[in-house]
């Protein structure tokens, strides 16, 4: 469903007769809600998203005019990929009726939701993001758990910002965040379908994991398992306290932007600059150097 648009008749009535008034990302945007996705992109580079908002297509990082072409067959492949097998994670998931969990919170134990969509606003925006599992307890989140299918051994910005709208949802749902934990599996492509795993056992290894790098480090802000193997898979496990304040100023900054109160930041890294796509085609009046054919993807996250 797209957002309606002001009419034309109406910004003429608003603006003298000489100009119209300059429309906010925000009111150029063709979808009803802001997901979480789509924040996390702004930490790659802001001049990209602003660049896709022109022609907005399936993928961010492919331009409209390059769906489909042999130069972005990769990207979209892992998008696909991505989508299918999170697709495949809600699948066997039970549906929770509101009774049923008004039951599960009254019940003290612990209980997970599965790709379950959270709304709520800021800044006059709509937001949405749907993690892939969440532990609770009664009224407390506890756990936040997002599988990504990557080659990179790094949690990047963009998945650790996607987590920090999942927390702040959660709390504007009206759930304790306080002891929340935010966490990210990171699973090499070719091991990527155990993203459609929604088994209780691994869902208790991640979260067993979680509290015992927690329990050896209590005061660390950051805890990272790289030997670990999940159902017999090699991941990487890298977890944080969820942290209020920066998730406001994460939203904060992404709002200036859609709202219109500044223009796009661009990257500065010239290995994003080398792989973009809009470089290829030299949309970016901001690239700090030329696009190269054998750059590659930088460690496609999906």
């Amino acid at each position: 469903m797209k957002r309606t648009s002001t009419p034309a008749s109406a910004i003429s009535k608003a603006a003298s007769p000489s100009r119209k008034k300059k429309l906010t990302p925000w009111e150029r945007f063709p979808y009803p809600v802001l997901g979480a996705w789509l924040i996390a992109e702004h930490s790659f580079c802001e001049q990209r998203v602003h660049l896709w908002l022109q022609a907005p297509g399936e993928r961010v990082s492919v331009p409209r005019q390059l769906e489909g072409a042999p130069v972005a067959s990769s990207l979209e492949g892992s998008a696909d990929l991505g989508r299918s097998l999170h697709e495949a994670l809600a699948e066997p998931a039970k549906e929770i009726l509101p009774e049923d969990l008004s039951g599960l919170e009254a019940s003290g134990e612990l209980y997970h939701l599965v790709e379950t969509p959270f709304g709520a606003e800021y800044d006059g925006l709509p937001l949405l993001g749907r993690p892939d599992v969440v532990v609770l307890q009664k009224r407390r989140a506890l756990m936040v758990i997002d599988y990504k299918s990557t080659g990179s051994t790094q949690l990047p910005m963009g998945c650790r910002v996607q987590l920090y709208v999942y927390g702040y949802l959660l709390e504007q749902n009206g759930y304790d965040t306080q002891d929340l934990i935010l966490a990210c599996v990171l699973i090499p492509p070719a091991n990527a379908e155990l993203i459609a795993n929604t088994s209780a056992e691994v869902i208790e290894a991640v979260i067993r994991k979680v509290n015992s790098s927690r329990e050896r480090a209590p005061e660390a802000r950051n805890w990272t398992a790289k030997k670990w193997e999940l159902s017999g898979v090699p991941a990487i496990l890298r977890s944080f306290p969820y942290d209020r304040e920066r998730a406001i100023r994460e939203l904060a900054f992404v709002s200036d932007y859609w709202h219109g109160r500044r223009g796009p930041i661009p990257s500065t890294k010239v290995e994003k600059c080398r792989c973009c796509l809009y470089n290829k085609l030299r949309l970016c009046k901001h690239a700090v150097t030329g696009y190269s054919e054998s750059s590659g993807a930088i460690h496609t996250v999906v």
